[in-house]
């Protein structure tokens, strides 16, 4: 746990394999105005906060934080990958390989789970410029947004008309994805 200030100046961190659970047990970090990468590979983070947060009020790290390392956690919801702007608002490189988000069911189709998720982390956060190492292209990110927006089409196609405005309301990006591609059918 951190408990005790920490000196400013500090501009990088390692936190790897301690037993943090969400993003809260490292609050304390947000203090330190010129931190520029922050290491927390190996931990047990699957959540921003508490059950039942208030991300609104939610003080976000400094926007000097540009990189993240969250590879080898228990990520297992897009909603924390969808909330990681707010969190880390300067954030343009992020590690987040190993973690639940990627994996699926049948070990025969890992690899294109890990493609997919690659493509939909990319196009859920349009602030990153690298996503676990691999710099990030104009090709890159319209693809993974086109694909994202199919993906939401799918989604809506399995639900009654009516209820289309809740499978949408759960991706943030959509309207102004849809804006930027076309509505899809």
């Amino acid at each position: 746990s951190l408990s005790c200030p920490l000196p400013n100046g500090i501009r990088s961190l390692t936190l790897e394999y301690n037993e943090f659970t969400m993003i809260w047990d490292i609050i304390l970090l947000r203090q330190l105005e010129s931190l520029e990468v922050l290491h927390l590979k190996g931990n047990k983070i699957s959540s921003i906060d508490k059950e039942g947060y208030q991300l609104s009020s939610f003080h976000a790290f400094g926007t000097k934080l540009r990189y993240v390392d969250l590879s080898y956690n228990a990520i297992a919801s897009w909603s924390f990958i969808d909330d990681l702007p707010q969190v880390f608002p300067g954030l343009e490189e992020l590690r987040l390989s190993h973690n639940p988000i990627y994996s699926s069911n049948g070990s025969s189709k890992q690899n294109e789970s890990i493609e997919e998720g690659y493509m939909l982390t990319l196009a859920r956060l349009k602030i990153l410029k690298s996503l676990n190492f691999s710099k990030i292209t104009a090709a890159d990110r319209s693809n993974a947004e086109m694909f994202y927006l199919s993906r939401i089409a799918k989604a809506m196609a399995e639900v009654p008309e009516s209820e289309e405005h809740i499978v949408t309301s759960q991706h943030k990006r959509f309207d102004e994805l849809s804006k930027q591609y076309g509505a899809p059918t």
